[in-house]
């Protein structure tokens, strides 16, 4: 292998050519809090606060997303919360801890990568 090259991760893990230039191209990105907005937030876990309606208020895994809606299941209970009117905690993977205003939110998850955010952190 030349000095630039990729190495396999295990032992037994052929070495493809392409492998450096799909990194390079794509990378290997980790959800962080300043682009949150831009990933995949079904998996995440998530907490509904800051609600008109206390009726939505719950904590839980995020299991679907629809362009104006969540599903958020806990405890085998699936509950669906508009994203116009909440606030959502949102804990990542890498244990940090991040409040979305749901109105961020309103799109479907593939059009959000094209929008533009003016973010905040307070």
């Amino acid at each position: 292998m030349k000095s630039g090259d990729l190495h396999p991760v295990r032992s037994d893990t052929p070495h493809y050519p392409m492998q450096k230039a799909i990194f390079l191209t794509i990378g290997i990105r980790m959800i962080t809090p300043y682009n949150v907005l831009y990933h995949e937030l079904i998996g995440l876990e998530a907490t509904v606060e800051g609600l008109t309606d206390k009726s939505y208020r719950c904590k839980g895994t995020i299991v679907e997303e629809t362009r104006n809606t969540l599903k958020i299941e806990s405890g085998g209970k699936t509950t669906i919360v508009p994203k116009n009117c909440v606030v959502l905690e949102v804990k990542l993977p890498e244990e940090a801890v991040v409040r979305i205003e749901g109105k961020l939110l309103i799109a479907r998850p593939e059009d959000r990568i094209k929008k533009k955010f003016r973010i905040k952190f307070v």
